[in-house]
């Protein structure tokens, strides 16, 4: 399911889909993307919505998660639109 698929009522065409996908260019980004998303997760935590075992196992996926991208063990879906979408 894409982030944005309840605002249509059909699936966008295939060769439109492939346009718009960005990450076969941005899968580099991904160490900035994980920092991103630590540092997300850390507001949450402070912010009080995360308890800090939510931010610890959140913390622990995100850098197993970069792991598995630096050993070439990250299983990149047909559906991930951008390095984001494929790490969240």
């Amino acid at each position: 399911m894409r982030l944005w698929g309840g605002r249509f009522e059909k699936e966008p065409e295939k060769n439109v889909e492939e346009f718009t996908r960005s990450l076969p260019f941005d899968k580099r980004l991904y160490r900035e993307d994980i920092k991103v998303n630590l540092a997300w997760s850390k507001s949450l935590l402070r912010a009080g919505i995360f308890t800090e075992e939510e931010f610890q196992k959140v913390k622990k996926a995100l850098l197993q998660i970069e792991k598995e991208i630096e050993e070439g063990n990250f299983e990149f879906l047909p559906t991930d639109e951008d390095i984001h979408t494929a790490i969240e």
